[in-house]
């Protein structure tokens, strides 16, 4: 909530008029973080209003693309959300930096959305582009969202694997918002394999990085991670007691 007051606050200067390139990075800005922080309908405003300054940069288009779409998702409505990001193609061999991000949010709202083979397909280009030099900012989601994709379509071995990267590349830059969600992840593989010390190591780390990034999405990742975890081993009251 501080980093949108404090943006907000800039919006409110009257010096800002001054300074129309730093309008659209403000207006992008303030969609991604209203977008992180679950506020879904102010996402929408503040992305339209970034979206609507057709001088403005590849940056903040990119931003404020991801902004509306997460907003989008975070309504319920995961169609246009997808839509909202443009027509991608994932054929590509090498595509711009931009595209890759956008196809990354792609993949996970289509994961969200229940388009499970749709998902697949843009993560794992997302993931092919990386192998090949590609280096997007969402790669940790990328790994995790392609993981519990895996998870649902029963691709364990693979699964397994890019829950593990996930968890490696956030680690490595320091994206603590991304572990609770990729931690859940490899809890579930782990309890699925009957591996319950495992996946409760999974699912303390995933509380653990939820109270230090408490974003609303990742503490409701780290929370059903537990459940998920406490249902396969049978403990319907414990899976209660998560959500209490």
């Amino acid at each position: 909530r501080r980093s949108s007051d404090l943006l907000l606050g800039v919006t409110r200067r009257p010096d800002l008029a001054d300074d129309p390139d730093l309008v659209g990075t403000l207006h992008s800005s303030l969609a991604i973080v209203c977008a992180y922080a679950g506020r879904g309908d102010e996402a929408i405003e503040w992305a339209h209003r970034a979206l609507a300054d057709h001088s403005a940069t590849t940056s903040v288009v990119l931003t404020a693309r991801q902004g509306l779409a997460f907003g989008l998702a975070h309504s319920g409505r995961e169609r246009e959300a997808a839509q909202a990001l443009g027509s991608l193609s994932i054929s590509q061999t090498s595509p711009p930096p931009f595209e890759v991000e956008l196809v990354a949010t792609r993949g996970g709202i289509r994961a969200l959305g229940g388009d499970l083979t749709g998902a697949l397909r843009d993560l794992s280009a997302v993931v092919g582009w990386s192998i090949a030099g590609a280096a997007p900012r969402s790669l940790p989601n990328a790994y995790a969202s392609l993981a519990d994709v895996e998870y649902w379509l029963g691709r364990w071995q693979a699964g397994v694997a890019h829950a593990d990267l996930a968890i490696s590349l956030a680690n490595d830059s320091d994206q603590i918002w991304e572990l609770p969600f990729a931690h859940a992840t490899a809890a579930r593989f782990a309890a699925g394999r009957g591996d319950f010390t495992a996946a409760d190591e999974h699912v303390d780390a995933a509380a653990l990085a939820a109270q230090l990034a408490p974003l609303p999405l990742s503490v409701f990742a780290a929370r059903l991670g537990a459940a998920s975890v406490a249902s396969i081993r049978g403990d319907w009251e414990a899976v209660l007691d998560v959500f209490r």
